[in-house]
């Protein structure tokens, strides 16, 4: 069984709606975001959310809502470079960063960027590369270049910085009004509503991703 995209998108916009408070645009942004996350190696580009806010504000939620809805979605917190570079290449997944704000440290005011920073800075076109030293089968060091291009949802107290900011579709949240009991409620891998909606996902970007790619190439690209 196969669904039409708007009963595809009312689907994943209402399970946004109901686990969590967002301002009301934001619903529609990451229902397409989430399915086109199905579609991004049609696209020279993938923007990345940037979610920004105060503790308590289901930054975390809304990345494990979006994880379990996405291609590949693969949550990570404080992860090492090589990690995230080895599974990126792999796996071409959709990668979620939490607590970001630790990739950013300030010495002597001098901005102090991990290896992921470059990752990320790289990662939202469909060129980036990233040249990485690895030790070869022989324990020479050599070479190796990665490809990091898969769309990305990082989480941040303190927001981004620099050239990261600019890739990013920033989302400034709040907390959720007294009484508003979808502060308590945390998505489930045992809620059988996101491995239905990975079912029609799969068919549905199997069937559609020619006429996307045809209406893509057709866009103008000046703006």
């Amino acid at each position: 069984k196969t669904l039409e995209c708007k009963e595809l998108f009312v689907k994943i916009r209402d399970v946004y709606k109901r686990y969590v408070f967002l301002e009301e645009g934001f619903y529609y942004l990451h229902a397409v975001w989430d399915i086109g996350t199905y579609f991004f190696q049609s696209f020279e580009t993938y923007p990345y959310i940037e979610l920004n806010g105060l503790k308590g504000c289901g930054k975390s939620k809304v990345m494990k809502i979006s994880e379990k809805i996405s291609f590949n979605g693969r949550l990570f917190i404080s992860p090492t470079p090589a990690t995230v570079f080895r599974f990126v290449e792999l796996n071409k997944p959709t990668l979620y960063i939490d607590e970001a704000e630790k990739l950013f440290k300030n010495y002597g005011g001098k901005d102090d960027t991990s290896d992921l920073v470059e990752l990320l800075n790289a990662g939202y076109t469909k060129s980036g590369r990233v040249p990485r030293m690895e030790k070869d089968e022989k324990g020479k060091w050599v070479t190796k270049i990665f490809d990091v291009y898969c769309p990305k949802m990082i989480a941040s107290i303190g927001g981004m910085q620099g050239a990261l900011k600019d890739r990013c579709i920033t989302e400034i949240m709040v907390k959720p009004q007294k009484g508003d009991s979808r502060g308590d409620l945390e998505p489930s891998d045992n809620d059988p509503i996101f491995s239905e909606i990975r079912n029609y996902l799969y068919p549905f970007a199997l069937k559609n991703s020619g006429i996307v790619m045809l209406q893509y190439d057709a866009l103008e690209k000046e703006f």
